[in-house]
């Protein structure tokens, strides 16, 4: 299977992989894409830091929300809380087109760094419900649909919480 990532300015990555590792080469393709060029070239649809309050909390959802995301939206979020404090994340309806090892349309999550490239992130597709807890103070969430997406829908909230952390968690 080939698919292309495409970026602001019209320039295209090819990618080939098999179905079974599909997406673990897309998720290869991403990081080699934002190593070669600015990830404000990937990430064309919406980039969003924010910084949140001591015992603040954010929402955020998809672009066009309450309508779908279009398709080949790439989108990213970065939270950061203070100091000694970790940050929520929280998306309880998530309507993501569920496609095999999330092959299609995905949420990416970066609970260790928060790295904005989301290296290292735990992968998210279908209907699954996200509650990940930063391991410091930043966290990063990135949506990734294909060029065929029939499209799907999330509402998020980010908190600011302690960072006490639990072998739980």
């Amino acid at each position: 299977m080939s698919f292309f990532i495409r970026f602001a300015e019209g320039a295209y990555l090819s990618c080939y992989c098999t179905r079974m590792i599909s997406a673990i080469t897309l998720l290869l393709c991403v990081n080699l894409a934002s190593s070669i060029l600015p990830l404000s070239l990937l990430v064309r649809d919406c980039d969003q830091v924010e910084k949140i309050d001591i015992d603040g909390v954010t929402s955020f959802m998809n672009p066009n929300f309450p309508s779908s995301y279009n398709p080949g939206t790439i989108c990213r979020w970065v939270f950061e809380c203070h100091v000694g404090y970790a940050c929520r994340l929280i998306c309880r309806s998530i309507g993501l087109p569920l496609s095999e090892n999330c092959s299609m349309d995905k949420i990416l999550v970066s609970t260790q760094s928060g790295d904005p490239t989301v290296d290292g992130s735990r992968v998210y597709c279908g209907g699954m419900t996200i509650n990940a807890k930063s391991e410091g103070a930043r966290i990063s969430m990135m949506l990734i649909a294909s060029e065929s997406s029939l499209g799907g829908r999330f509402m998020c909230t980010v908190r600011s919480e302690p960072a006490i952390y639990s072998q739980r968690e």
